[in-house]
């Protein structure tokens, strides 16, 4: 509920704004928390390492539930 409320004040403030582009630039943003978080410093190698593992993990796990939607646009199909 709070990532929605946060997406719907952000497409509210930046208006004519890329959403697209204010959506990745969010992930970016929690890609560097998560980096932060688990002690890389900004600026190395380790950290630039860190922040292409979470761009993965997070593609990974969009691609996962792309397929379980797809699975189950299938299957209400296939009921029709």
């Amino acid at each position: 509920m709070k990532s929605f409320l946060a997406v719907s004040s952000l497409i509210v403030l930046l208006g004519g704004c890329s959403l697209i582009a204010a959506l990745d630039q969010m992930d970016r943003e929690a890609d560097q928390r998560a980096c932060d978080g688990f002690g890389f410093r900004r600026g190395t190698d380790s950290y630039s390492n860190c922040l292409m593992q979470q761009a993965a993990q997070r593609e990974e796990k969009d691609q996962r539930a792309q397929r379980a939607r797809d699975r189950e646009a299938f299957e209400r199909a296939r009921k029709r």
